[in-house]
């Protein structure tokens, strides 16, 4: 309790400090002149988010402030004293842009700019060019956006490597992320749902394929309320320029680690066509050790485990579309995605085992594979319809995808590497498919306010089908186990309608939404004529606001309520084995967890540098848990339970500067207190733990083509219903030489540098 007040008041203390900062700074009155306006493309007027805008002052020419557009591409400088100023705007594959002679005074507090169009820029020998940054962060009203190509130390690895440095978003040795402390989130691939789980999608896209990462853990009414940790949308690149334009990436590593990406896009006039594709092949070769202690009746097991384990990944996928524009108003894209992926995890153990009472000590090895793979297919048509009135549009999407899944899990006791003296085989095949469609509408309220409102719809059915085997001494053989081997059929539905308002109010940004969702859900186990349905209305309210103290601080606070469902293998009601220690069974009652999310965030900018601070709290009702029990005397017992309620209270905290022309230093931190409480087993377990993460990026930039960063990391201790898990260090270096006018870069990236990544935990 005595840790949870100091905490309490430091946070607390740490918030006043710096929102008194920005108070203080702000010119008597709070008042002064604005310029405003929106950063579009010239040839098809779609507006350029993330563009730099930057004002200078027309007499010395010395910067006044900067910012990047937001979604819209719209930009305000607010706060400006009396005076003559000049804009730069830009953007890269765009040629600038100069506003001169921008006067502020007494009879002209306002000056709105409206559209301004930037042109293509056309390759040449005598181009200047231009090497800021894009930066690494920007914070809009309802998310946080990353830029990937900042990052050189992930560049040849995958979306989860480069998660590693991102707030929020813990990422485990073995490449499990984790949003907030959660693996209840959604993942989003260009604003869209994908079929696949959200660990296998962040572990497959290439980080070279992808041009920002958003953040988004307090999404608003217009997205899906799954995922009670909130949404990781994957932006990838999409080349704008006219012509042929394409880039190739290859990549090689230690421990079998290989692959490559490439993605063309040829653009003319109206119509764009694009063609991707990737290979990449891992290899995580480790070791584990595992110590185990089971007391049944009146006899304690005790079973230890060491040995070698290799985690396996290959993955492929080609992406191909087209988007064209039949007229100034009206845009249709279309999309297809094919790939498959197989990820094996091969170990071989050497045990032994004892009990008490007793005398003798079992020596012998186990060898054991288990194998997930199967193709999957994502494809979707959208058609995009402006009206005349400059933020007034219909979208449109239809969605279909589809996986086959088999799975199987090989698993042998062996006594002197020569006699086998127990094996299982466990397989589960079975293809699912998902059709979406959504409708969202959107509509300009008055000059600076706007209403959102749409219709959304996901229908999916799933079959899997499950055979255990076990090895029979007498034949010499696997045989089948009837009463082990289940068909399930799956059905859900869900729709929804949402609506949305937002807008600004000088210095005040506001948001407000609700979403009703209907959800009809039926698991049938053909094999036992049983069937578990399921018919609920749920609602999730939302609301977001930013307030700009001056042109430097903002504000942010923001409140939604959101859903995590449970996976379709959560609810089996039947025995399932994994290996010769481990059994699991599923639990129809289950409820879905629904969370409250509240969240305080406050930034400021000094000149290149960036200070962040973002306190939170979140309550978790429903808390589902894998829970562990005996089964028999050396078997544990896997099953999943409504473990009681979990709430994470906490600060993230970001220092982003330049120490030195050449040399940024990107400091993040995340302290919060987890606390979880409920019974189990007819058992009060209710526990907490102060938790912390801290990371310390170093990026140094030698001319205009080398650069240099080191990473380095820290997870502390954290608790869970059944056990705690042990905190380690990791650290990352990444070296990138362009060459040829950065035609060609290379980069170099050893990750893990002293072997110091490890995942320890006690149950």
């Amino acid at each position: 309790m005595k840790k949870e007040v100091i905490f309490s008041f430091f946070l607390t203390g740490l918030t006043l400090v710096f929102l008194a900062m920005p108070l203080q700074a702000q010119p008597r009155g709070g008042r002064g002149g604005l310029i405003t306006g929106t950063v579009v493309e010239a040839a098809s007027h779609d507006p350029i988010p993330y563009a730099y805008t930057i004002l200078y002052s027309q007499r010395d020419s010395t910067q006044v402030s900067g910012m990047v557009t937001d979604e819209d591409g719209r930009f305000l400088f607010k706060g400006l004293r009396p005076g003559s100023y000049y804009l730069h705007v830009k953007y890269m594959g765009f040629n600038s842009y100069f506003a001169h002679n921008l006067q502020i005074g007494r009879g002209k507090r306002q000056i709105d700019l409206g559209d301004i169009a930037l042109e293509e820029a056309l390759s040449s020998t005598e181009d200047i060019e231009v090497t800021a940054d894009k930066p690494a962060m920007t914070y809009l009203i309802d998310k946080k956006v990353i830029s990937v190509q900042q990052n050189q130390t992930t560049i040849s690895g995958t979306a989860a490597d480069v998660l590693e440095n991102v707030p929020s978003v813990t990422v485990d040795i073995e490449g499990n992320v984790l949003l907030r402390g959660s693996s209840s989130y959604l993942v989003l691939i260009d604003n869209r749902p994908t079929i696949l789980e959200p660990n296998e999608v962040l572990q497959q896209i290439p980080a070279s394929t992808i041009e920002d990462i958003e953040i988004i853990t307090n999404p608003s009414a217009k997205y899906d309320p799954d995922g009670t940790a909130g949404i990781i949308n994957i932006i990838t690149k999409k080349n704008a320029l006219q012509g042929v334009s394409g880039i190739v990436n290859l990549n090689l590593g230690l421990d079998d680690k290989y692959g490559a990406d490439m993605l063309f896009n040829y653009r003319i006039g109206k119509i764009s066509v694009y063609l991707a594709g990737d290979y990449n092949k891992y290899s995580f070769p480790g070791t584990r050790e595992e110590q185990k202690r089971i007391t049944f009746r009146d006899t304690t097991q005790f079973i230890n485990s060491s040995g070698n384990s290799n985690w396996k990944r290959n993955r492929y996928s080609l992406r191909t579309g087209f988007d064209y524009a039949f007229s100034n108003a009206d845009n249709l894209s279309l999309g297809i995605r094919y790939g498959g992926r197989e990820m094996n995890r091969l170990s071989t153990l050497d045990y032994q085992q004892w009990a008490s009472p007793g005398t003798d000590t079992l020596v012998y090895n186990s060898n054991s594979e288990s194998r997930r793979s199967g193709p999957f297919l994502s494809s979707n048509l959208d058609y995009q319809h402006r009206f005349k009135r400059k933020g007034h549009e219909l979208n449109a999407t239809l969605m279909y995808q589809q996986r086959s899944s088999d799975e199987s899990a090989l698993d042998e006791l062996w006594q002197d590497t020569q006699t086998l003296t127990s094996g299982r085989n466990t397989t589960e095949e079975g293809p699912s498919a998902r059709w979406r469609f959504k409708l969202d509408y959107s509509r300009p309220m008055g000059e600076k306010d706007k209403l959102e409102a749409g219709y959304q719809s996901r229908i999916s059915h799933s079959r899997d089908i499950t055979h255990l085997s076990e090895y029979n001494f007498l034949n010499d053989r696997y045989e089948e186990l009837p009463e082990f081997g289940h068909t399930i059929l799956s059905d859900r539905d869900i729709h929804a309608l949402y609506a949305l308002y937002a807008g600004e109010n000088g210095s005040l940004g506001y948001q407000a939404g609700l979403r009703a969702e209907y959800t009809y859900r039926n698991i049938e186990l053909s094999t036992r004529n049983k069937n578990f349905k399921l018919n609920r209305w749920d609602y999730f309210p939302t609301l977001h606001a930013s307030y700009h103290l001056n042109k430097s601080n903002q504000m942010l606070v923001s409140y939604t309520r959101r859903i995590q469902r449970p996976r379709g293998y959560y609810f089996e009601p039947f025995l399932t084995w994994s290996d010769a220690y481990n059994v699991r069974i599923g639990n129809p009652d289950l409820k879905p967890e629904y969370i409250n999310a509240y969240e305080l965030s406050y930034q400021t900018f000094l000149g290149q540098n960036m200070f962040s601070i973002e306190g939170y709290y979140h309550v978790t009702e429903n808390k589902i848990e894998r829970v562990r029990s005996v089964y028999q005397a050396n078997v544990t017992l896997h099953t999943f339970d409504n473990v009681g309620t979990a709430s994470n209270f906490g600060a993230e905290l970001m220092l982003n500067t330049n120490i030195l022309r050449f040399w940024n230093v990107n400091i993040m931190g995340n302290l919060y207190q987890y606390r979880i409480e409920g019974s189990l087993l007819g058992q009060d377990f209710s526990t907490h733990s102060f938790n912390w993460r801290l990371r310390f990026n170093n990026t140094l930039r030698f001319g205009m083509s080398t650069r240099l960063q080191m990473n380095a990391m820290y997870n502390s201790p954290s608790v869970s219903a059944q056990g705690s898990s042990e905190g380690y260090t990791m650290f990352t270096m990444g070296l990138r030489q362009d060459f040829f006018k950065k035609a060609l870069s290379a980069t170099l990236q050893v990750r893990d540098v002293f072997a110091t990544g490890k995942r320890e935990f006690t149950s």
